[in-house]
């Protein structure tokens, strides 16, 4: 029988909540379905600061940025993670009911109208592969267009002083709490199938809503100003995600061209 405090995996008698020699955990419970479930959590550390971290920046979100780009990070969930799991989630409803594609159809629709794409097959193709491609990297679009925002919050808060790496943590629990918001409204989807064709303008209201929102707690400002910088962080980091990636994909299609002569 192996003695109660000798660890488990190198024998060694020195234990506490960890073993001081090869710090293996002492385990102190069978592996239930309980157990199970609390591990599984733990892998993803949701158990340490993940709901407390979604639950204040719902409530003070400015006391969330300000607490962790002064050094207060502890109670907080860490924001790359907070991007990745929400992110990671969002992404994967939208895709699984249908929103994502129904959007585009709306998007499609809007421009198909308009003067410069009338019979224009070419145009119509390239329009199908960038939306493919589109399709391809939307679990990344969160963490792709933050630092171009942070871009444009460094500008239009210049005054403030922040360095560029404080920006993308502001911007990563804004942007991607946006994401939770609309998480818990895709199930209305289900019970309201019309309302699938209008998620772009929605997400597009709640977007421009919550980033005013929290603007304003992490800057201590009016909400008109926020409201501003929304606008203004917003448009000019999507215009440059836009012409970073027309950029790649014109390149793309001139490497191949030249190649292939």
């Amino acid at each position: 029988m192996q003695k109660k405090n000798t660890c488990k995996n190198c024998n060694s008698l020195n234990i506490n909540n960890f073993c001081s020699d090869c710090g293996q955990p002492v385990f102190k419970t069978r592996f239930t379905i309980k157990y199970f479930f609390k591990s599984l959590l733990s892998a993803f550390d949701l158990e340490k600061g993940f709901l407390y971290t979604a639950k204040m920046l719902f409530i003070q979100p400015g006391k969330v940025t300000n607490d962790y780009i002064n050094g207060r990070t502890k109670p907080y969930f860490n924001p790359l993670k907070y991007l990745l799991v929400v992110g990671g989630i969002y992404a994967f409803l939208i895709l699984w009911l249908g929103i994502f594609d129904a959007g585009l159809e709306t998007v499609s629709g809007i421009y198909a109208h308009g003067p410069a794409q009338e019979n224009s097959e070419k145009l119509l193709r390239l329009q199908e592969k960038w939306l493919h491609f589109y399709r391809q990297i939307i679990n990344f679009i969160p963490l792709l267009m933050i630092p171009f925002i942070s871009i444009a919050t460094k500008r239009f808060y210049k005054s403030r002083g922040l360095l560029y790496g404080e920006h993308l943590i502001i911007n990563s629990y804004i942007f991607v709490q946006t994401f939770l918001i609309l998480i818990f409204l895709t199930p209305l989807v289900i019970v309201f199938p019309a309302m699938i064709h209008y998620f772009p303008f929605i997400t597009v209201i709640i977007i421009i809503g919550y980033f005013s929102y929290a603007l304003s707690g992490t800057f201590r400002e009016s909400f008109i100003r926020s409201v501003l910088g929304s606008f203004f962080s917003l448009f000019t980091g999507y215009l440059l995600f836009i012409l970073l990636f027309m950029f790649i994909i014109i390149s793309v299609i001139s490497i191949t061209i030249i190649t292939n002569q």
